[in-house]
Order: structure tokens, then C-alpha cells, then sequence
């Protein structure tokens, strides 16, 4: 039996372990004559690295390396079940890694008990290298937020100084053996891909590379969703990444899914993850790795993926389609640039094959083209061949507008997904962006405004332009998610949207996702039109979301999908309604949504997405009674809400949506105090929401909204301050709140919520000047405010609720007088 690597008579310490392993990733890659050079050189007079090295390589000859190396990590480390690690108590192994080991861990402080995923950084492997990417792995993993990617919960430092982080935790089986077990059919397997796929791209436009996908690494749970694992190998895309490349980073992957250029030792980029996803999909169709016998052994192996051409998917099962075999083996080319140029063309080719149109893998002819054409269309197809010879000449006219209507669509998929979205997201943090950002969306609106008039009578075609647009407004101007601030564009790209829409519902042709676009775009277009001026249409634009989306619900009540979709509709109609006024009429659709979130979370309680909403819609219905004038159901409402939403940002701390609706709700919550109890009561909620709405604009600096809500919180405190009789210290805060307001306004003058707080603020400012003995600089303030508001009042832009601002100020200004 060959000697073990735990088995050397020397003490195998960290330092040791370290550099023999990078020595060793060195050694293995070069020829029997120029590694004995090369180790004299590498290891000295030093013994014992030349003892490990040389017992690796012997090891990595004959297959015994991967489990020695696990039993020397798993001997510098052993932690045993109940340990504490900050608040979590640790339960039991999942597994190691060549950089920490991962426990099933339980949240056992008073706040709550969840099952989670901790990570925590092998003893033994404390070399700054490794800590460094382990922080890494932390922060990459606190920029991803998808559906189909582990989320990170927490993080933090054990009492020896080791960081952990730690995930959701996903019971689940790994893709492959899922496919497996359940016989899932073959378009099952393939949207459960697609599913990965989306994961992946979310992180390559996040600028992060995974670099080692591989089914146990993508765990299917229960629920059927897959969940993208791992990022301990993950690399960021950015210039000062790419200056970190050692040996030891090379070794650490799994060869049998590895890219060429990763076995090579030359810069990773997205395409590496693009050859493992071939990998994966090769796996899923055949149940074999693309190399067949080569893969068990790991020296051929490697030269197999370097050398040797991957098997035909057909040649195992003939029953694959050729085009999925074409896809396939774009995917796997050895070199990067043949091979899909991004995630995101690869999962386009999938769609394709999947909704029965030609592949890009195939780049088929006429006759290709016509062959699927004739399976999409072979209804229309069989009745005209009854009249062939009148048809012949339509035929061709037909066949030259689908290849046009073809290039379009691809068009606007590479437009939407390549340039106009993933460009503005990669530089929407960048300081100074501000102009690039607008420069994209003017370039991206153009080419949509000239594809939408070839669009009619291709429907595809038309829901892609529909998203298309409601993207584009919500970069120009969406007040709910970091936007331009350009109001009026984000409203205009909304009913251009819409005016694509509801023509396919009202066709006999309409389909259930038709409906669902045109409901989201009136929902969320009704809540921006809200912002401005137009308060009437955009109600009914809610109105009509709502009454949609109750149809597609009520038609499928076991979908979980549709009933949050209805959820958050009635959720939208109600703020809508509370913010013009009409609580009463607010109060029927919250509390709908309320009993619908209620609903859902007694089927899936740990649900983060749900428990928000429930918080969220808390809030509104605490404002709403508080309207009303019922003050214990709004405090009741408003600290259950805070209850929630506090440990939301307690379990993701790095979350700006979960910080976003705490800011929100403290403000709210210390405006109820104000009118309930003595106004010191208030006081630290105002200050805590300002806290929170700093970090938030910190974090996003060219965000308008932001902006807006430092701004809101500055003005509150301001006055809190004023009413405890501490008028100096409000005047400090109103000056801040103006220049918040102004920098607001110089991005949007429309931004008809922004200039009507700033008018506000005058009588503010202008009452605490009066205070401190400031009597002139008081009624100018008045007087300014008071012609501010009448001029918002004149253009229609003052709500109902609000026109007791311009009654205050004419009664200052008459004062004055």
C-alpha cells in the first residue's frame, strides 16, 4: 500500500503543507528530465519539502493524492458538534475544501433558530493567501443576490481570529443525480440549466467568474429550484484581480470540469465558465463526461481536455438531437474564441432549441431553416400544401420576413442583454458615471424606437421590445431601485411598453405570460406615473395590473408564483391609493395582500422575498391607520413590521433592500410617535433612519432615490429637533436637507416630490430662523415657500394630501405682512 501523505516521519506544519503543495503544482506539470532541476531549485537543502513533494508526485502518479491531501486538511482541523461560533451552534460536517470546511450550523442566540451553511477557514491554512481569498469568497458572495445562488446570511470572526460567513443552507442533491433519480424528461433537464445558466451570467455581470462549476456544486432542493454553490474558486474581473495568479490557485479545480486555459495556468475569464457549462449540459444528456475512459484516470485526463476531441453527445445516445449536440460542442471548443461568446448565448441557443427554432451552434442553411420552420409551423404548413401553387410565391415572401424578423430578434436579445443592460450595470457604481450611464440609455433608446416599427405581427419580437423598455425606464427613472432620475423618460419608456403589450393581450392569441407582462409594466408603471402628475391614470394603470393579475391567479391557485405576483400588485395599488389620500379605499387591497403573504408564509416560513413583503405591507397598513386616526392598530402594525424587518438586516446585513424598507418604516413609525407622544420619542428613530439612508447613499452615490430619502430623513430631524426646542441644531439639519433636496432637483427638475419637500422646507427652516430671533430671513424663507407652492398648485403638481403645506405658508407669509 503506497505511503500516505499524513504518514511522513517530519511534522507536517501549516507552512509546509502550503509550500509543498506549491511547489508540487509546479513539478507536476513538467517532464521527468526537467523536474529534478527544477526541485534542487525549488527546495534547497530543505529535506523535508523535498521529502513531500517528491511523496506527491509519486501519490498524483498513482491516484492516492486527492485522498491524502483531504486526511492532512481534515487532521489540522476538526472542530466537534456544538461548538458556538458567534451566535451559531455548529450540528454536524458538510463538507471540506481546500480552503475552509463547511458545517450545517444552527442560529441558537434568542432571536430565532434557522438551519444554516457555515463556512469557516481551515486551521493550518492561516497564510494571508488564503485568508485574503476567503474574504474574497465573502464579498463576492455579498454582491450576488439571484434566485439561483446561495445567499449569504451573515459573516463574521471566531475568538481565534478565523473569518467564517455564513449561506443559506440548501438541502438538496447535486443536478446530475436529481435529473437522474426523478427521470427528469429532457426539457426538464434542459430549463433546469437554463436555470443554472441565468445564475451564472447574474455573477459574470457582476464581474465574478464561478471557475468551478460542476454538479455538486449546483444542488437541486425539493422545491425542484437549483442552487448555485461555492464561489471559494471565484475570481472578480477587474484589473487588480488578475494580478494574484499562483501555482496554487491553478491546482485548486476540478479537472474533469475544467477549460483547457484553466489546466494550462492562463487568465481565467468568462468563457472558462461557459467550457464548464458544456460540461455540465454534456453530463446532463449523456450521463457520461465528455472524455469517456480518459476521465478516470487524472494524467490522461488532463491530456485529454488539452489534446484529444470530446465524444459526440449522438455517438452515445442517438436520440439527442443534433442540434443539441451542436450546442453542445460550441460549448467545448478548445480554444475560447470559438466557443460561445458569453453565458447568456449559450442559454439563447438552448431557448431556441427548446421553443423549436434554428440554433446558432449550427449556422444551417435554407434547408436547416426550413426544417424548423416546417416542425413550428406544420399546421399552416400541411394546409398549404392543398394549394401549393397559389401559395408558392407567399411562401418565399414569408420565409424572407421570418429570417428579418429573425436577425431583429437577435438583435434586441444582444441589445437588451450584451450592451444597454450588462454595460450600464457593470459602470452604474463607477464615481463620475453619471454621463456614461445616460449616454447608454439615449444610444439604447434609439435602436429600440427603430426596431419597434418592424416589430408588428411578430409577437416574440414585441414582448422582447415590452422588456426591453420597461428596463430602459427603470434606469431613466424608476424612484423604487437606483435610477438617472429622469422621471418623465422613465414614464415615456413605460407607455411605449404598454402601447406593445395590450395589443397581444387583446388578440384571440394571447397567452398567460402575455397577461403577466402587461400587468407588471401597469403595476410598475402606475407606481412611477404615480410620482408625477398624472395620479388618475396611473391609478387605473394599477387597477388594471391588479385585475390581471387576480385572473392568472385564481386561474392556478396551487401557483405560489402568481399569488405573490397578485401580492405585490395589491401591495402597489394600495401605497398608491394611501399616498393620494384615500385610506379607506388603501386599506381593502392591503389587506389582501397581507392575508395572501400570511397565506404563503405558512407554506414556505423561512422565505426571505416573503417576509419582506409582509413587512412592507405592514408599513402601509400602519400608515394607513394611522390616517385614519386609529393609533393603536398603526403602532401594532408599525412594530410588527419593525420586528420583521430588523431581523432581515440583522441575517444579511449587506442587504441595501432590507435596509432600505428599515430606513423606510423607522420613518413612518417615528412620524406616528411624533403625533402620538412627546417628539424626544421620536428623536432616535429619525436618527437611526438617517444612519441607515447615509450608508445607502454612500454605497450608491449617483442614486437619485437615495439622495431623496437622506434628504427626507435630514428634513424630520430637523424639525424633531425644533419641536424639543432646540432650534440651532435644526437649522444645521435643514441646510443639509437643502443641499440634498438641490442636488436631487439638478438631476430632475420634474421630480415633483423632491421640489415640493424643498418648498416645505422653507417653512421649516424659515420657523426656527424666527426662533433664534432671525425674523427677517424668516419671512423671506415664507415668502418663497408660499410662491413655490403655488406654483406647483398652478401646473397641477401639489397632491391633495399635501395642500396643507400651501395653506401654512400663506398663513406665515400673511404673518409677515
Amino acid at each position: 500500500m503506497p505511503e500516505r501523505v499524513t504518514d511522513r516521519p517530519h511534522d507536517m506544519t501549516s507552512d509546509l503543507f502550503l509550500r509543498s503543495r506549491v511547489v508540487f503544482g509546479e513539478a507536476v506539470t513538467l517532464s521527468p528530465r526537467d523536474r529534478e532541476a527544477f526541485l534542487r531549485g525549488a527546495c534547497g537543502d530543505d529535506t523535508a519539502l523535498r521529502e513531500e513533494v517528491e511523496a506527491l508526485l509519486a501519490e498524483s502518479e498513482s491516484g492516492t493524492l486527492e485522498g491524502g491531501v483531504r486526511e492532512a486538511v481534515r487532521a489540522l482541523h476538526t472542530i466537534p458538534q456544538g461548538t458556538r461560533i458567534g451566535p451559531y451552534e455548529l450540528v454536524r460536517e458538510l463538507g471540506r475544501g481546500g480552503m475552509g470546511t463547511v458545517y450545517l450550523a444552527e442560529r441558537a442566540d434568542a432571536t430565532f433558530r434557522k438551519q444554516v451553511a457555515l463556512k469557516l477557514v481551515s486551521a493550518g491554512l492561516d497564510a494571508s493567501y488564503f485568508l485574503k481569498r476567503f474574504h474574497d469568497e465573502r464579498q463576492i458572495l455579498a454582491s450576488l443576490s439571484h434566485p439561483n445562488i446561495a445567499m449569504l446570511l451573515d459573516g463574521g470572526t471566531t475568538e481565534d481570529g478565523f473569518p467564517y460567513f455564513v449561506m443559506e443552507y440548501v438541502e438538496g442533491r447535486p443536478i446530475d443525480a436529481f435529473c437522474k433519480d426523478e427521470g427528469a424528461p429532457l426539457p426538464r433537464r434542459l430549463r433546469l440549466f437554463i436555470s443554472v445558466c441565468d445564475a451564472v451570467q447574474h455573477a459574470h455581470r457582476n464581474l465574478v467568474v464561478h471557475r468551478d462549476l460542476k454538479p455538486s456544486n449546483i444542488l437541486v432542493g425539493k422545491d425542484g429550484v437549483p442552487k448555485l454553490l461555492d464561489f471559494g474558486l471565484a475570481r472578480l474581473l477587474t484589473p487588480e484581480a488578475g494580478t494574484e495568479r499562483t501555482v496554487t490557485e491553478w491546482r485548486a479545480m476540478t479537472p474533469a470540469y475544467a477549460s483547457p486555459e484553466q489546466i494550462r495556468g492562463e487568465p481565467v475569464t468568462t468563457q472558462s465558465d461557459v467550457y464548464s457549462l458544456g460540461v455540465l449540459l454534456f453530463v446532463l444528456l449523456t450521463g457520461r463526461k465528455p472524455y469517456g475512459d480518459a476521465a478516470s484516470e487524472p494524467s490522461a485526463m488532463l491530456t485529454a481536455i488539452l489534446t484529444a476531441e470530446p465524444l459526440r453527445p449522438r455517438a452515445i445516445d442517438p436520440t439527442i438531437a443534433r442540434d443539441l449536440e451542436a450546442i453542445v460542442l460550441k460549448a467545448l471548443r478548445k480554444e475560447p474564441a470559438p466557443r460561445y461568446g458569453s453565458v447568456d448565448a449559450l442559454t439563447s441557443d438552448v431557448e431556441r432549441f427548446l421553443a423549436g427554432r434554428p440554433v446558432a451552434a449550427r449556422r444551417g442553411g435554407t434547408a436547416y431553416r426550413a426544417r424548423k420552420f416546417a416542425r413550428r409551423h406544420w399546421a399552416v404548413l400541411f394546409a398549404a400544401a392543398l394549394v401549393a401553387a397559389s401559395l408558392v410565391g407567399g411562401l418565399l415572401a414569408a420565409n424572407a420576413q421570418r429570417r428579418k424578423a429573425e436577425r431583429r430578434f437577435e438583435d434586441v436579445r444582444r441589445l437588451a442583454s450584451s450592451y444597454l443592460f450588462e454595460f450600464h450595470d457593470a459602470i452604474r457604481d463607477l464615481p463620475g458615471s453619471t454621463a456614461a450611464r445616460a449616454l447608454v440609455v439615449k444610444r439604447g433608446l434609439e435602436y429600440l424606437d427603430g426596431l419597434s416599427k418592424e416589430a408588428a405581427g411578430d409577437r416574440a419580437l414585441t414582448r422582447e421590445l415590452a422588456e426591453a423598455y420597461q428596463r430602459v425606464g427603470d434606469v431613466q427613472g424608476n424612484p423604487f431601485q437606483p435610477n438617472l432620475g429622469d422621471l418623465r423618460g422613465a414614464v415615456e419608456s413605460y407607455r411605449k411598453a404598454l402601447s406593445l403589450l395590450e395589443p397581444l393581450v387583446s388578440s384571440p392569441l394571447a397567452t398567460d405570460e402575455d397577461r403577466a407582462m402587461l400587468a407588471k409594466a401597469s403595476l410598475v408603471g402606475g407606481g412611477i406615473l404615480a410620482t408625477g402628475e398624472s395620479r388618475d391614470e396611473a391609478l387605473a394603470m394599477q387597477r388594471k395590473g391588479v385585475a390581471l393579475r387576480q385572473a392568472l391567479a385564481d386561474a392556478a391557485p396551487s401557483d405560489r408564483t402568481r399569488r405573490r405576483e397578485l401580492a405585490q400588485g395589491l401591495g402597489l395599488l394600495g401605497f398608491n391609493l394611501l399616498s393620494q389620500g384615500r385610506p379607506r379605499e388603501a386599506l381593502d387591497p392591503l389587506r389582501r395582500q397581507q392575508a395572501t403573504l400570511r397565506a404563503l408564509l405558512g407554506e414556505q416560513p423561512a422565505d426571505a422575498d416573503l417576509r419582506r413583503g409582509l413587512g412592507r405591507t405592514l408599513t402601509s397598513i400602519g400608515e394607513t391607520y394611522q390616517a385614519l386616526g386609529e393609533a393603536d392598530r398603526a403602532r401594532e402594525a408599525f412594530e410588527e413590521s419593525l420586528s420583521i424587518q430588523r431581523a432581515l438586516v440583522s441575517e444579511r446585513p449587506l442587504s441595501s433592500r432590507f435596509k432600505q424598507d428599515l430606513a423606510y418604516t423607522l420613518g413612518e413609525y417615528a412620524g406616528w410617535l411624533s403625533n402620538s407622544t412627546p417628539a424626544a420619542a421620536a428623536l432616535a428613530a429619525f436618527e437611526e433612519r438617517l444612519a441607515l439612508n447615509r450608508d445607502l447613499e454612500a454605497a450608491d452615490p449617483k442614486n437619485a432615490a437615495a439622495k431623496l430619502q437622506v434628504a427626507f430623513s435630514l428634513h424630520s430631524l430637523g424639525e424633531a429637533l425644533a419641536s424639543l426646542g432646540r432650534p440651532a441644531e435644526a437649522l444645521g439639519r435643514f441646510r443639509e436637507a437643502a443641499r440634498a433636496y438641490d442636488a436631487v432637483l439638478a438631476l430632475d427638475p420634474t421630480n415633483s416630490w423632491a421640489a415640493l419637500h424643498r418648498a416645505w422646507l422653507d417653512v421649516s427652516e424659515g420657523r426656527s430662523r424666527r426662533q433664534v430671533g432671525e425674523t427677517g430671513r424668516a419671512c423671506e424663507l415664507f415668502l418663497r415657500s408660499a410662491s413655490a407652492l403655488e406654483e406647483l398648485e398652478k401646473n397641477g403638481r401639489l397632491p391633495k394630501t399635501r395642500t396643507s403645506y400651501l395653506a401654512d405658508a400663506r398663513k406665515e407669509r400673511g404673518g409677515c405682512r
